[in-house]
């Protein structure tokens, strides 16, 4: 009776438990399974799987040193770049063109501010920020699932070759997977019996996603129906102040961009003014389903926006620079939805294509190529058979199935991979902009794994089929060719060989572009990169085979015509040159460097006025121009207005801090205007930048010389000591002696002056083994200058002993310097 009678209440119990289930949803985290584990275990297997996941990573990053990329940023890295130096500087706000999620500019500048402008050290930090996405990307499993699946998905998440990747690449991927995991974790506590602060936790992160990839603003969505689905217990008014809650915090995280865009651009814009060009860049008759540049030759993010600018301006027919980005934003997108309206059909044909290649095994390249980079890290290619993306999304869909059960518990996880596919279809495609799945990818794909097991174990025979046949038919459906088939594209190789034509690496430039040709014999961009390598090389006439060879494919792109004009300036044909630029410019009249060649043509004729007009319509179209600046300079310097030439040759060299050629004409103006300090600042800058130049050697030492500038001149001498042509040139050498001397001269001279001039003066003396007369004279002065008398004799009788008889004015020197230094004399001292 007695047992009888527990069961009845036993039984009444669980009947009350599972009643307040029904009624209180908001429970049902975390999974009704316990996964019986000691804590210290599950926490040293995770440690185990992070440290696995950051070794993996340290050693990948050794692999990639010797690519191009390592020390050179392109396209959007580069913006990034430019920006958290910007910052770090203390330009807060940044340009009024810097239409790029924000975020991360500030991250890599807080890494800048701390340990140093190496992106090196950005790329550790990515390493370090995705070993504490595998940390949350576990406790976010454990409070959806149980923790088996919690470190399974952290495992996946480690070793998955695309995240490995994208850790190693400038580019905000790192950050945004971060985040994301942060997300989803805080998803889970806000379905937990949540208060205000789990609310506003979760607003702030949806602000700093959106700061960091502007689509991510839709997951608010999941937010709102998390708010109604796991609530229904709660009162409507508690419903809408967590959702003012979480409102609020989005836009207090939100705001301070929003005042910064109003303060730059006299605009409120939420993040970036730059939503109509990308959507439009997805929605075109001729779009693809992933990037396309505006136009051949811009496809660079620090041209893109420029050249979204203009083509608006030119459709618009509004005068250059009359539209606002708010303006350009909405031109583009009217023209996508108009386009939309029109072709409904196509529309829905392109979305599908991209809803599918979101779902693809192919790594959509940007500017940086998964596979070209699998192609100089072994380990990324090991680790791309082990577990790539079509591995990875066939076995989540595979857990989607298994787990379907509990799919109400699920909700908020199949919400985002949908929102996040279709924010992503609706633009373009990019492995990047896909990302933000894996971690919701990895968690069911290891619900998945570990559902088939116990399949296995159980031998239940036809589920054991079934999900045979869903990861089988998943597996093919995600590695059909949509684009392009898993491999190296051609312009994956192409980037990678500007980043290396950037460090003067040539020979593996042309490695790059001509596996490029090999994929496509016809590429025009290949051509044209190609031909822009050598004519950076001086060899003209192989740049023009290229040129001409891209012309061929495209007979009208001002780009390759601009390319063979630039190739026929070089030779030194004008006319040529001059009439290819006009061919160009009859395509593209805005272009600032087709403007700017067609100026050089002129000024090279002698049309001087004719070619300022152009160069200053170049520069009003492109003010970042600095060879345009460069050349407009050299003709004011032609009429005789030097304040204007240095004003342009200032503005070049701050645009590009190596422009030679901008440094050379502050020398010949400030040698004009008297002004020599400045002369020789800017003479000392030339040689920095080409150390072989003997002319500027020997005229930064001749005017240290005559203006008696000792301490300039011996930093400028201890400079070019290692120089090849310091002591290969005599007249050099004579001009140090003749310094070294008048130091020895002269009597107020600081010690330390006269023990560098000394130093100087004996690696000169030492370089021959028969001194120039000039070089034993100085050196002996100097050792006199120092009370070294003793050597000083030594090395002036030496000299009057092997000198020949037809120099005997030089012997007879030499003797009365040993006269004059027995009789303790110093140089200042001497008849």
């Amino acid at each position: 009776m007695a047992n009888k009678h527990q069961k009845k209440s036993s039984a009444h119990k669980v009947d009350k438990h599972q009643n307040a289930q029904k009624h209180e949803p908001h429970e049902a985290l975390p999974s009704n399974e316990k996964v019986v584990q000691s804590p210290l275990a599950v926490w040293l297997v995770l440690a185990a799987i992070v440290l696995f996941g950051l070794v993996l990573r340290l050693v990948y990053l050794s692999q990639i040193r010797p690519m191009g990329f390592w020390n050179v940023t392109l396209s959007d890295a580069q913006i990034y770049e430019d920006r958290a130096a910007g910052i770090v500087a203390g330009d807060w706000l940044g340009p009024e063109d810097f239409v790029h999620a924000p975020l991360y500019a500030y991250f890599m500048g807080a890494i800048r501010t701390v340990v140093g402008e190496s992106l090196a050290n950005v790329r550790i930090a990515q390493v370090l920020l995705s070993g504490a996405s595998l940390i949350i990307l576990f406790l976010t499993g454990r409070r959806f699932f149980n923790e088996r699946v919690g470190l399974l998905a952290a495992l996946f998440l480690a070793i998955f070759a695309p995240a490995i990747f994208f850790d190693g690449i400038i580019q905000k991927t790192s950050l945004s997977l971060f985040l994301s995991c942060l997300f989803l974790w805080q998803l889970a506590r806000c379905m937990n019996n949540p208060g205000y602060v789990d609310w506003i936790f979760a607003g702030v992160i949806l602000g700093l996603l959106g700061l960091t990839r502007q689509n991510a603003l839709s997951l608010g969505l999941i937010l709102l129906a998390c708010t109604f689905w796991y609530g229904k217990d709660k009162t409507l008014k508690l419903k809408l102040a967590w959702c003012g809650a979480w409102l609020l915090a989005l836009v207090l995280t939100l705001s301070p961009w929003v005042i910064r865009n109003k303060m730059v651009t006299g605009e409120f814009v939420l993040t970036t003014p730059n939503l109509g060009q990308n959507f439009a860049m997805g929605n075109h008759p001729d779009a693809t389903g992933t990037y396309l540049p505006a136009k051949r030759g811009r496809a660079s993010a620090e041209f893109e926006q420029e050249e979204w600018v203009r083509e608006a301006e030119r459709q618009q027919g509004a005068p250059p620079g009359s539209l606002s980005a708010n303006e350009v934003s909405s031109f583009y997108l009217s023209s996508a939805l108009d386009y939309i309206k029109g072709n409904p059909g196509h529309f829905l044909k392109l979305t599908g294509k991209k809803i599918a290649l979101c779902w693809n095994i192919y790594e959509t390249p940007d500017t940086e190529d998964y596979y070209v980079y699998a192609e100089h890290a072994p380990l990324l290619s090991t680790l791309d058979q082990v577990l790539h993306f079509g591995g990875l999304a066939s076995f989540a869909l595979l857990g989607i199935f298994l787990t379907r059960s509990n799919h109400r518990r699920y909700r908020p996880l199949y919400l985002w991979l949908i929102v996040t596919t279709l924010s992503v279809a609706v633009f373009v495609v990019f492995a990047r902009y896909r990302f933000p799945m894996v971690p919701v990818l990895a968690l069911f794909a290891a619900a998945g794994l570990i559902e088939l097991v116990k399949l296995s174990c159980r031998k239940d025979t036809g589920k054991l089929i079934t999900a045979a046949i869903i990861l089988v038919v998943t597996y093919v459906l995600t590695s059909i060719p949509i684009l392009h088939p898993p491999a190296p594209s051609v312009r994956g190789y192409l980037n990678h060989g500007v980043a290396l034509a950037r460090q003067h690496r040539y020979e593996e430039d042309f490695e790059q572009t001509h596996k490029a040709l090999s994929l496509d014999p016809d590429n025009v961009d290949a051509h044209l990169a190609i031909g822009n390598t050598l004519l950076q090389l001086e060899q003209n006439d192989e740049a023009l085979t290229h040129y001409r060879q891209a012309l061929k494919g495209a007979p009208n792109d001002p780009v390759a015509l601009r390319g063979v004009a630039n190739g026929l300036l070089k030779k030194g044909e004008i006319e040529n040159a001059r009439l290819y630029f006009e061919r160009a410019y009859q395509y593209e009249s805005d272009n600032p460097r087709t403007l700017s060649g067609l100026a050089t043509c002129l000024a090279q004729s002698d049309e001087i006025e004719k070619a300022i007009e152009l160069f200053q319509q170049a520069i009003a179209l492109n003010p970042k121009l600095a060879d345009a600046h460069v050349n407009l300079a050299n003709c004011y310097q032609l009429t005789d207005r030097a304040d204007e030439a240095l004003l342009h040759y200032k503005k070049a060299v701050r645009l590009d801090p190596r422009s030679l050629p901008g440094w050379h004409g502050m020398v010949g103006i400030y040698m004009q205007c008297e002004d020599f300090n400045r002369a020789i600042e800017a003479g000392q800058r030339v040689r920095e930048l080409d150390p072989q130049n003997v002319q500027m050697q020997q005229f930064l030492l001749g005017l240290c010389l005559k203006h008696e500038d000792f301490k300039c001149l011996l930093d400028q001498v201890e400079s070019m000591l290692d120089g090849p042509s310091f002591v290969a040139d005599h007249t050099v050498p004579g001009i140090v002696s003749a310094l070294l001397k008048k130091i020895a001269h002269r009597e107020n001279v600081a010690t330390l002056l006269r023990e560098r001039a000394l130093a100087v003066a004996e690696r000169l003396y030492k370089s021959h083994d028969e001194p120039l007369p000039d070089v034993v004279h100085a050196y002996v002065l100097s050792l006199a200058a120092l009370g070294n008398t003793e050597l000083a004799i030594k090395v002036a009788q030496q000299a009057a002993s092997t000198t020949s008889a037809d120099s005997s004015a030089f012997k007879q020197l030499m003797q009365k310097l040993v006269e004059q230094c027995r009789q303790g004399h110093r140089p200042w001292e001497f008849d």
